[in-house]
């Protein structure tokens, strides 16, 4: 749309587009979409494969987990020091390193034990932007 805008600009002209389709939407692809058919006929067999976690839309994102002594922090929706964090590197959630932030950016924040809490901005201190831990979510009462 941004792209049939700045032609219809660039040639002094109104512009609009006719059409548009979406063939990507973060990391998902339209190869994986489903028809609202497809997914009440899965519905229907019990079958909710389809569902992803909330965190696998954010998956581009730095993932970050606390400190176990700093869970209570995070699931109150508290700003972290740094030092209350590592950050998780992808493939390796064994990870026991920290990224010290020079700049500040969006990180996915979950718990010691792994379960995924929300989104935080990162700079001096992690702040919480949007939170989707629901308590006894994942199976876990913390």
């Amino acid at each position: 749309r941004t792209l049939c805008s700045d032609i219809g600009e660039r040639l002094g002209l109104p512009a609009c587009m006719k059409n548009l389709k979406r063939t990507r939407v973060g990391n998902f692809t339209i190869q994986q979409s489903l028809l609202i058919s497809e997914i009440e006929k899965m519905a229907d067999n019990e079958d909710f494969s389809f569902l992803q976690p909330v965190d696998a839309f954010f998956d581009f994102l730095p993932a970050y987990r606390t400190k176990p002594g700093a869970d209570k922090w995070l699931l109150n929706g508290n700003s972290l020091l740094t030092g209350d964090v590592e950050r998780i590197k992808p493939g390796d959630e064994n990870n026991k390193g920290i990224n010290i932030i020079s700049e500040e950016f969006k990180v996915r924040m979950y718990t010691s034990d792994m379960v995924f809490i929300g989104l935080y901005k990162a700079a001096d201190v992690f702040m919480p932007v949007k939170m989707f831990y629901v308590k006894g979510s994942a199976g876990n009462e913390a």
